[in-house]
């Protein structure tokens, strides 16, 4: 009987940088370039912040996928009339309420079959740090053994 097993992180990237920067809390963004999926299976994103910023209660990024393909029509780059209704939630990233560099996960979200972009909402209660912001993700697959 085989084993199967998650294999370990592929290499990944950052989907969003300087579209994070200064964002303002219950403001959304996107970024203007398409993730490639390379058929992955799941992807794990980290948030951190670029610097001390101080959320409150039940604060949190929430991340959306935008699935599409070679021919996909997404939306434009940073605007305000970008929000969850452009894509699916991939999940919340959740941020302590304490003064610092805050940093976040969301885990195993099955990746879709084709490139997509990820849709961020900032709901930290305050808005992101000016510079240095990053939404980064890594790959990661099952294998058979």
């Amino acid at each position: 009987m085989a084993d199967i097993t998650i294999k370990s992180p592929a290499a990944g990237g950052t989907v969003l940088t300087t579209e994070l920067n200064s964002l303002a809390n219950a403001q959304w963004t996107v970024p203007s370039a398409a993730v490639t999926t390379a058929l992955h299976l799941f992807v794990d994103f980290t948030f951190t912040a670029g610097g001390s910023v101080t959320p409150t209660a039940g604060a949190y990024i929430g991340v959306y996928i935008i699935p599409g393909g070679p021919t996909a029509s997404y939306p434009v780059a940073n605007t305000a009339t970008v929000g969850p209704g452009e894509g699916y939630l991939a999940g919340m990233i959740p941020l302590i309420a304490l003064a610092g560099t805050a940093v976040g996960h969301l885990l195993n979200v099955p990746a879709p079959a084709y490139d997509f972009k990820v849709t961020v909402g900032n709901f930290s209660g305050v808005a992101l740090t000016a510079t240095s912001n990053t939404l980064a993700y890594k790959w990661h697959d099952l294998t058979v053994a």
